[in-house]
């Protein structure tokens, strides 16, 4: 643990100059938080004595974050907590703003907790999309997912996408470090109906329902 953000990456320097990294087991957590606000830099080497070694890197205050939660913010930022999470989770927190998603659809109490578990709690999967933003995602999402979470109007236009430079059905179950790129035709009869079994998250399911009810 260390004191500033720079020094994260100053550490992670170090570490890589010392020891061989294993590059597809690094993760940066800062430039992209999980949903549950878990800030950290995450890599693998091969240690002493041919040992795989991970190493996390973070601040104090991250440390108290990836502890506690929210109640952390009331002691790293003090008396700007209130106005710091509420930017925070507005601007980098996807977690909350699906929660208050789910709850506008499900009125049946079991069919938000089912929702919940399937879509907030559930393993996730990051993906690459068309400027290699990383996207987060529930496991089992598909390119209908993906482009309602990122742009709602080309859902109403999507008829396909290219997966690691190959063409796949809007249906396709996304794995984790995929490139995707989404195909549009602005001439397309927009999202089918049957695009809602095959979406996975609640918000695209209800995009592709108020299309049809338009």
């Amino acid at each position: 643990m260390v004191d500033e953000v720079e020094n994260c990456y100053k550490g992670l320097y170090l570490v890589h100059k010392e020891y061989n990294p294993i590059n597809n087991r690094f993760k940066d957590y800062i430039c992209n938080p999980k949903t549950n606000m878990y800030k950290s830099l995450h890599t693998t080497i091969f240690g002493p004595n041919d040992r795989l070694v991970q190493t996390q890197i973070r601040t104090f205050d991250m440390d108290k974050i990836a502890s506690f939660g929210l109640t952390a913010y009331w002691d790293v930022n003090k008396g700007e907590a209130r106005n710091v999470m509420q930017q925070d989770l507005k601007k980098k927190y996807q977690f909350f703003k699906s929660l208050i998603e789910i709850d506008s659809i499900f009125a049946d109490n079991q069919d938000f907790v089912n929702q919940v578990k399937s879509e907030l709690f559930s393993d996730k999967i990051y993906v690459y999309g068309k400027n290699g933003d990383i996207i987060e995602l529930p496991k089992g999402s598909t390119p209908i997912d993906l482009v309602y979470k990122t742009n709602p109007d080309l859902g109403n236009t999507m008829v396909g996408a290219i997966v690691n430079d190959e063409y796949v059905s809007v249906d396709y179950q996304l794995k984790n470090k995929d490139r995707v790129k989404v195909i549009t035709d602005d001439l397309s009869y927009g999202p089918r109906e049957d695009w809602i079994s095959k979406a996975k998250t609640s918000y695209a399911k209800e995009k592709i329902k108020e299309f049809n009810r338009k």
